[in-house]
């Protein structure tokens, strides 16, 4: 299964619930990105080979989510700039 990874940039990280274990559910590092009207917690998740595989193989990604979720969105691309990438502009 695809896990979240710390990345560049990262500013919180929001703890696994309390009783779940590694295997159920780990920490999700975030970074709050400013969309205009609302804020996004972006987080970052790396794939398996073979799930890597299975997304070239059929184009598609699945979302799930435990309890309640804000409104999400999927992307290929980072969809912020890091510090050192704000300096060159």
């Amino acid at each position: 299964m695809a896990r979240p990874v710390k990345f560049e940039g990262q500013t919180h990280v929001f703890q696994a619930p309390n009783g779940m274990g590694e295997g159920d559910c780990g920490d999700l590092p975030t970074i709050s990105v400013d969309m205009g009207e609302n804020i996004a917690y972006v987080s970052c998740w790396k794939l398996t080979p073979e799930e890597l595989e299975e997304v070239k193989r059929t184009g598609t990604i699945w979302c799930g989510c435990i309890a309640l979720q804000p409104p999400i969105f999927l992307d290929g691309f980072r969809p912020f700039k890091t510090e050192d990438e704000h300096k060159l502009n």
